[in-house]
């Protein structure tokens, strides 16, 4: 299915890996890393990981609140909105804050979340080591969206400039598939790492229920009028995207349990674990589409996977 969509040129490349059980049952990368020079796409190479971040930086949340630094009630926000960028601003601070406010946030992600998962290929922000292995940012897809294609290009030729020294809690993180899978897998295991436990099963067992009952999202309010969705449920816990119930558009498939969770990334990448069913899938893609294309077409990829295995 992905070999037929890069001959159609609607995107450009992935790296895609299928674990069940903790076992690697599918590792694939096929297509270009950038189309424009040739350049085939490796499996170690770098992607911005865009909106994945969020899940990343909703786990320091979480471990602020293991150590009683604020708890699940202190006041922060207003209403159901998945936002792009400045929820996880104010986030950044609260765990800045709280963690002393000499420390940068890049450095407390790299300490807390990277460095006991041994995701040695991945930063907040590139940096000179992982930068010759990055996969430019390129909109294939420019038709009308809700994220302006020009924008998402700028956005991603900062991340990837080792000079810029970008700092975006939401949207920043560069790393690999290979990463951003042990990350997955750290979640399936109930957040145990293999160097050492990033959260509690209690802790993330809460954070993956669905804190917003029959509320839709506000931020699909364009997407479902373009194409005529209907209006459902917004299906999030704290700070992780949920299957959730019913007939709906979800990244995650239709086939999935209710219970699955993960993350989506504008246009380009997801990552998504079933654990009823005990499966992880992570899909980083070159060659970006536009937020409800690229969810749709992991909706398509994640049934493929979960028919295969089940």
């Amino acid at each position: 299915m992905i070999r037929n969509d890069l001959e159609r040129k609607l995107y450009d490349g992935a790296v895609v890996m299928v674990g069940r059980g903790g076992r690697i049952e599918c590792c694939e990368t096929v297509g270009y890393a950038d189309r424009e020079s040739g350049r085939p796409l490796a499996e170690d190479d770098v992607f911005a990981i865009f909106s994945i971040t969020k899940q990343m930086t909703a786990v320091t949340v979480l471990q602020g609140i293991e150590r009683g630094a604020f708890t699940f009630r202190t006041p922060v926000a207003e209403r159901v909105s998945y936002s792009p960028a400045l929820a996880f601003a104010v986030l950044r601070e609260v765990v800045r804050r709280s963690n002393g406010r000499n420390m940068r946030f890049r450095d407390i992600l790299a300490r807390d979340v990277f460095s006991p998962l041994d995701m040695t290929d991945s930063a907040l922000g590139i940096c000179n080591d992982l930068a010759e292995r990055a996969v430019p940012v390129v909109v294939r897809d420019r038709s009308p969206s809700t994220l302006d294609p020009d924008r998402i290009e700028r956005m991603g030729a900062l991340i990837l400039d080792p000079g810029a020294n970008t700092e975006i809690p939401a949207a920043g993180v560069v790393g690999t598939a290979a990463d951003v899978f042990t990350f997955a897998e750290s979640l399936r295991r109930g957040g145990e790492g293999p160097r050492r436990r990033i959260l509690s099963e209690a802790t993330l067992a809460f954070a993956v229920q669905d804190h917003t009952g029959d509320m839709p999202n506000d931020a699909w309010v364009a997407a479902r009028e373009s194409h005529g969705w209907p209006l459902c449920p917004a299906h999030l816990g704290l700070g992780f995207f949920l299957r959730g119930t019913g007939d709906i558009p979800t990244p995650f498939g239709s086939l999935a349990s209710p219970g699955t969770f993960g993350g989506i990334g504008a246009g380009s990448t997801v990552f998504w674990v079933n654990p009823e069913r005990d499966i992880t899938f992570v899909c980083l893609t070159s060659g970006l589409l536009t937020y409800t294309g690229s969810m749709l077409r992991f909706q398509r990829l994640a049934d493929v996977a979960i028919s295969s295995l089940v």
